[in-house]
């Protein structure tokens, strides 16, 4: 999976599948692009959220 069709800036949202729990979503902005991942900031998670291949994480573009 390559990254670099997000953009620094991008507004993205976050799912999280938890497994005995109702799916979260979460809003969230690009960082930073990389070759192999992005990062993104989700205010109520983390800063400086690390996204690759091997994320068990959906990440969807977002407004």
């Amino acid at each position: 999976m390559s990254y670099k069709e997000y953009k620094k800036g991008d507004k993205v949202i976050y799912r999280v599948n938890e497994p005995f729990e109702k799916t979260k979503e979460y809003k969230g902005t690009v960082t930073e692009v990389h070759e192999d991942h992005i990062t993104v900031d989700v205010p109520e998670i983390s800063s400086h959220l690390w996204i690759d291949k091997d994320t068990d994480y959906m990440i969807t573009r977002g407004e």
